[in-house]
């Protein structure tokens, strides 16, 4: 049986009734706008400190996350007409790639630095062959049960790849180096890319409103634990 397209677990506000007072409603919409201010915080921050710190690692590390936490909201939430439904998701899918890259740069640092999160070893094979196993099994879910485009399924599956190998990078690093900042990365990560959309696809049972709750409430759960990775603290 062909499941019939629509746009729900990518972007699950989408059919949200604004005249719908409903308590799953309200808390959907509270939960999308605290979303935001959380993402703007961190995209000021990052701006702030992009501005006075000398290493580039650091700074490419900072514009990452600010990627990896703000392309949700950007492209998946806000809808301004200038691109197509399918589009937008892979726009956004996009946006939080560059931002794994970035964060990728970041943690492993130019060659000879002194201070890298991130160690080249054979355990990222397993880290590798986990990433794989996990944004596969999110593309295939997104286009069977989801009904998600080829296109829009394939470059998610490509980015909850990405995510999960930085997720386990970071939580590799923090077993290193004991910093609480690579632990919130990985948990952070995690949030933030591979859990939403399957989230929204077990709770779209229940209404578009639930799987919209799910969705930003893994966005503000990823997005906090990430200004922990910016502050200044650490091992």
């Amino acid at each position: 049986m062909t499941p019939t397209p629509h746009p729900l677990p990518l972007a699950p506000l989408q059919s949200l009734g604004l005249g719908d007072a409903s308590p799953v409603v309200l808390a959907a919409t509270l939960a999308v706008g605290l979303a935001a201010l959380l993402g703007l915080v961190i995209v000021v921050r990052v701006v702030r400190r992009s501005r006075t710190d000398p290493d580039s690692s650091l700074r490419a590390l900072a514009v990452g996350i600010s990627l990896v936490a703000a392309a949700p909201l950007a492209f998946v939430f806000l809808d301004v007409g200038l691109l197509p439904d399918r589009l937008r998701y892979v726009a956004g899918s996009v946006v939080q790639g560059v931002g794994l890259l970035a964060v990728l740069w970041g943690m492993y640092g130019p060659a000879g630095a002194e201070r890298r999160w991130a160690e080249r070893s054979s355990a990222d094979l397993v880290v590798v062959a986990l990433a794989l196993a996990v944004g596969t099994a999110v593309g295939v879910a997104m286009a069977l049960v989801g009904g998600a485009g080829t296109l829009a399924a394939g470059t998610l599956a490509v980015v909850v790849t990405a995510g999960t190998f930085v997720a386990g990078q970071a939580a590799r690093a923090y077993r290193r180096r004991a910093d609480p900042r690579m632990l919130a990365l990985s948990a952070g990560t995690v949030a933030l890319v591979v859990a939403p959309n399957p989230a929204a696809l077990v709770l779209l049972g229940r209404g578009p409103a639930h799987a919209a709750l799910g969705y930003a409430g893994f966005l503000i759960l990823g997005q906090a634990l990430l200004l922990v990775t910016l502050s200044e603290r650490g091992g």
